[in-house]
């Protein structure tokens, strides 16, 4: 498929998904979030892990607050006594940079005082919640329009995670969570596009090959 073409197929998909995240109910979003959190969190690869980044959920995607909740109660036990620039145990949030389309991971300690919102309604850490080396990350949670069970994802078009996860170590698993009716055939890819490790819906875990 020509250039133009996975870019014609990619808007056509993102159009697709938009209307059937449109569709669903808040209560439905709740429960299915509910679902697809537990899914992830029975993973046995946060058995090891000690820092782990999820993103600040749009209004119609995936909740994953219950995965940052679940994250913040290990930490209390592991971090307890220690100030945080000892802690073993982090959760992180993107922060965004809009001139260069980029991303770093920020620890947070309470997700309501830590993140603000920015110019497009979008949630983010405070300017001065501290930064993290992308390198220390273990488990990186990540949210797409699409998603296909190699590992293939859809993201909304600003590249910003894509440019990301290419700088991720290779120990860092990368799982993507989606509700199961935005997970299709096959996601048309550049060859800039990062696969995910894993897909999560509501209904089971695909593990990319």
């Amino acid at each position: 498929m020509s250039d133009e073409g996975v870019k014609l197929r990619k808007d056509q998909l993102r159009a697709e998904m938009k209307r059937t995240l449109e569709a669903m109910s808040p209560a439905e979003i709740t429960k299915r979030s509910n679902l697809a959190c537990a899914n992830v969190l029975s993973m046995s690869v946060f058995r090891s892990a000690r820092t782990v980044m999820v993103y600040a959920p749009l209004k119609r995607e995936l909740d994953v607050t219950p995965i940052a909740a679940a994250w913040a109660m290990v930490g209390a036990r592991h971090n307890r006594g220690s100030e945080p620039e000892l802690w073993t145990h982090r959760l992180c949030v993107p922060a965004l940079d809009w001139p260069t389309r980029s991303m770093s991971p920020a620890a947070i300690t309470d997700w309501d005082e830590d993140l603000v919102l920015n110019r497009i309604g979008l949630r983010e850490p405070r300017a001065d919640v501290p930064r993290v080396d992308p390198a220390t990350l273990d488990v990186v949670i990540v949210p797409g329009l699409a998603f296909d069970a190699q590992g293939r994802r859809l993201g909304r078009g600003g590249g910003f995670y894509d440019r990301f996860l290419s700088t991720l170590p290779g120990k860092c698993i990368i799982i993507g969570v989606v509700f199961a009716n935005q997970i299709v055939d096959e996601v048309p890819t550049d060859a800039h596009d990062v696969r995910v490790h894993a897909v999560v819906s509501d209904e089971r875990i695909h593990r990319a090959p």
